[in-house]
């Protein structure tokens, strides 16, 4: 167990995009470096969805712009 977190690793708020997100269980983390890796892995699945997602809505556009 963590007794207190850092202000600067946790945000104030939770942005949009995790309210689509599946929960995901920090129970495996026990040190503040676990902390950080499981930080830095929720954000490369964010990243990763976020391009994922400029590239769709891309494709869309083209295929919307060719279809006219």
């Amino acid at each position: 167990m963590i007794p207190s977190l850092p202000k600067h690793l946790l945000p104030k708020r939770l942005p949009f995009y995790f309210q689509f997100m599946p929960r995901l269980s920090i129970a495996q983390v026990q040190t503040q470096e676990e902390l950080v890796e499981f930080r830095h892995s929720l954000q490369q699945h964010i990243y990763t969805g976020l391009a994922a997602l400029t590239v769709q809505r891309q494709q869309d556009q083209q295929a919307t712009e060719s279809s006219l």
